[in-house]
């Protein structure tokens, strides 16, 4: 298991290398194809700069999020809703997760309640109160709860951080 982290990282950063590789043959073959009209040639190496240019951002957001995961060992990812509505307010569906030594990755479902807008934005996470956290958790959380919410914590923003970690009843 543990192999196929370092093989998608390695992957990502061979696949964003050639991603603006490719780009760049597109555009610079565009300019030589269209020398006698230039207008149309800059438009297009313009457009197939853009387009190459965002497809890098996102392959290189991408394996960065891969490579610290593998550098920290945990992370935090929101479940639910994808895409546009992932910094709406309201709650949402998380886990926290983290390798173990054998390379399987452990995880804790929870929910963060958005509550406001900005970076990072103001949030409350519910979690078991301290006394009945080794009774709810599994073996490999038990007794970690303080470092857990601290790991949360960094995720989220630690300097800057408006988490509010409130007790479950």
């Amino acid at each position: 298991m543990r192999w196929r982290e370092p093989v998608g990282t390695v992957v990502g950063t061979v696949g964003l290398i050639a991603w603006v590789g490719l780009g760049a043959l597109l555009a610079r073959g565009t300019s030589a194809v269209l020398e006698q009209h230039a207008t149309t040639a800059n438009v297009l190496v313009l457009l197939i700069a853009t387009i190459f240019a965002v497809g890098g951002l996102v392959i290189f957001w991408m394996t960065a999020a891969q490579i610290e995961f593998w550098r920290h060992g945990y992370r935090v990812r929101q479940l639910s809703p994808k895409g546009l509505l992932h910094w709406s307010l309201g709650p949402k569906q998380c886990v926290y997760e983290e390798r173990a030594a054998g390379g399987q990755i452990h995880g804790l479902p929870f929910v963060r309640t958005i509550l406001g807008d900005g970076y990072p934005a103001p949030s409350e996470v519910c979690l078991p109160r301290e006394e009945d956290w080794d009774s709810q958790m599994p073996s490999w959380a038990r007794g970690r709860r303080k470092e857990i919410m601290e790991r949360m914590n960094e995720c989220f923003g630690a300097e800057r951080s408006r988490t509010r970690f409130v007790d479950q009843g």
